[in-house]
């Protein structure tokens, strides 16, 4: 807090800026037709650069992107810097965790987090020596619901195959319960 306190008086009011413990993200709305603001954005990148050096705080250049966001913008209006470092295009970047694509629909997040969540799933099975369903139930409580949620209500599925897919983990998963094969998945949730 002491280092970065004074971080958001640094930039004019056409640049938002979003602090996270030691995550820096700047945004702005960069129109097609108008270099104006991507020439503004670029000077409030070179005064993070300044001010990062002024506070002897080092700048993870590998970690820096640039994501443009919407259905137009196939790429950024012009190539950002900091410090003669190119801060490179991405089509996606992870944000606490949370993959963000260029359109905002999550797809690629959920499929990551369901491969892990079924991976987990499948470790339950393989490792919990108990065939009790009660630990059974509560050890997917414990290690893939939480994967399945982190974050929900930022990434919250509207898309079909997306819920699908997350509802897929628990459906998968209980079949392999002890008893539970052959029963519909809706008669293995009112059991469970």
């Amino acid at each position: 807090m002491l280092f970065i306190n004074d971080l958001p008086d640094v930039f004019i009011d056409a640049v938002t800026l979003k602090l996270y413990a030691d995550d820096v993200k700047l945004y702005c709305n960069i129109k097609t037709s108008s270099l104006d603001t991507a020439a503004d954005l670029q000077e409030q990148l070179d005064k993070l650069a300044t001010w990062a050096e002024i506070w002897q705080l080092p700048i993870s250049y590998s970690k820096c992107c640039v994501l443009s966001l919407g259905r137009h913008h196939s790429r950024p209006v012009r190539l950002f810097t900091m410090n003669d470092h190119s801060i490179l295009p991405v089509e996606q970047a992870v944000d606490l965790g949370v993959t963000v694509d260029r359109e905002m629909k999550f797809s690629l997040h959920i499929a990551n987090i369901c491969r892990k969540a079924h991976k987990r799933a499948h470790l339950i099975i393989r490792c919990v020596h108990s065939k009790n369903i009660r630990s059974l139930v509560a050890s997917y409580k414990v290690y893939v619901r939480p994967i399945l949620k982190y974050s929900s209500v930022s990434w919250n599925p509207y898309l079909i195959k997306d819920i699908k897919a997350l509802e897929s983990v628990q459906r998968r998963l209980t079949k392999r319960f002890p008893g539970m094969g052959k029963l519909t998945y809706y008669q293995r949730l009112s059991i469970l």
